[in-house]
């Protein structure tokens, strides 16, 4: 998770300059696999910034107003019966705060395959009261719906990021506090792509289970843990 907390914090560092060189919202989209730390990081970053805040896509289809008002939701400012309504108190709220918002948007792979849902998105970030930035979060597999799917929201996209499944800065954070040794585990962990969340399950049941740390009893339990 440290190296996508890096990446995502270095991502909104640049998007801000961008974004003051500018004078315009810009966007910015990262990629990664699941289990990489892209949602615990992203929130985690917007725990420590009264600007930026945290979107998770549903997977169902939504309509416009659902989304205008998940969006107010996500920037604390509540929502109306009407989109108009909700989109008054989003501006209300941003002008109050004196904001230029930035928006993680989780699971955003179910947006870009749908061009309607980016309409949305492309009027909120040009509507000069609002003025949204996005951090676009999502699997490898998004740049084919970006590919077969074209909009003009894609050409606003000026900063695009791919973590690795896994370095071994975050290999060496997870198994230490364990007082597990780092070489084994991170042989096992590059050589296989982990994510994070699969060296937190191997290396906790190798603790708990007070095993000796040795390639192959951590191969033994990867393989029962399906990893």
């Amino acid at each position: 998770m440290i190296h996508a907390e890096e990446v995502l914090r270095k991502t909104l560092q640049a998007l801000r300059q961008q974004r003051e060189l500018l004078q315009s919202p810009v966007h910015a989209l990262v990629l990664g696999d699941w289990g990489v730390g892209k949602t615990t990081s992203a929130m985690k970053i917007c725990k420590e910034n009264s600007d930026t805040f945290y979107l998770r896509v549903p997977a169902e289809d939504i309509t416009r107003s659902k989304l205008v008002k998940l969006v107010a939701y996500a920037l604390r400012a509540g929502y109306r019966n009407t989109v108009e309504a909700t989109l008054d108190l989003l501006k209300y709220t941003i002008e109050v705060k004196n904001l230029k918002p930035f928006l993680f948007v989780d699971e955003a792979r179910y947006l870009f395959k749908r061009p309607t849902m980016l309409d949305v998105l492309k009027e909120l970030a040009e509507d000069p009261d609002i003025g949204l930035s996005y951090i676009f979060l999502a699997d490898k597999q998004t740049t084919k719906a970006i590919m077969h799917n074209p909009h003009s929201l894609h050409k606003r996209i000026l900063i695009t990021k791919e973590l690795e499944p896994i370095t071994e800065k975050t290999i060496k954070t997870i198994v230490e506090p364990l007082k597990l040794p780092v070489e084994p585990f991170a042989k096992i962990a590059l050589a296989r792509n982990w994510t994070t969340i699969d060296l937190c399950f191997v290396a906790t049941v190798v603790a708990k289970g007070k095993m000796e740390p040795t390639e192959e009893a951590i191969a033994k339990v990867a393989q029962t843990l399906g990893r």
